[in-house]
């Protein structure tokens, strides 16, 4: 768990096996927040399954409110959790792509500013770079596992 961000993780041979050990581990879950005084967001539940295997299906999790009404939590085909972006194969090429496609939005934007006749100095556009662009590229290679020689 990560402040307001959970993770539950099961592996087995089985999708339906995982979503049995899935819905005790909710269960167990539920029932430690309830100790606590806390409750779980039922709207931001969401279901993915790792899997390279093409019959296996997507089968949901169907969860009992108690009071004869119930939840079903079908599965994603990507989530996003701490930032990353997770897709069924984990092949992060979404995650890839997002990625690229804001660094490009801060050069667009960079470029911008850069405007020979009337935009920034050398000087503060650097400064602009290294206190808005290189930090988040730094912090991103640093625990995202990119490589930081690419700089």
């Amino acid at each position: 768990m990560y402040v307001d961000d959970g993770k539950l993780y099961v592996s087995s041979k089985s999708l339906e096996r995982n979503i049995t050990h899935l819905k005790e581990a909710y269960n167990k879950a539920e029932k430690w927040l309830k100790d606590a005084g806390l409750s779980p967001d039922y709207a931001k539940r969401e279901l993915m399954h790792y899997t390279r295997r093409k019959n296996d299906g997507s089968p949901s999790i169907t969860f009992d409110n108690g009071d004869g009404t119930h939840r079903v939590v079908k599965p994603e085909s990507m989530v996003r959790w701490l930032g990353v972006y997770f897709d069924q194969k984990l092949r992060f090429q979404k995650h890839a792509s997002i990625l690229a496609a804001r660094g490009k939005n801060a050069v667009s934007r960079l470029t911008m500013l850069a405007n020979t006749a009337q935009g920034l100095s050398q000087t503060h556009l650097q400064h602009l770079y290294l206190a808005c662009v290189s930090p988040r590229y730094y912090m991103h290679a640093q625990y995202g596992g990119l490589d930081t020689n690419t700089r």
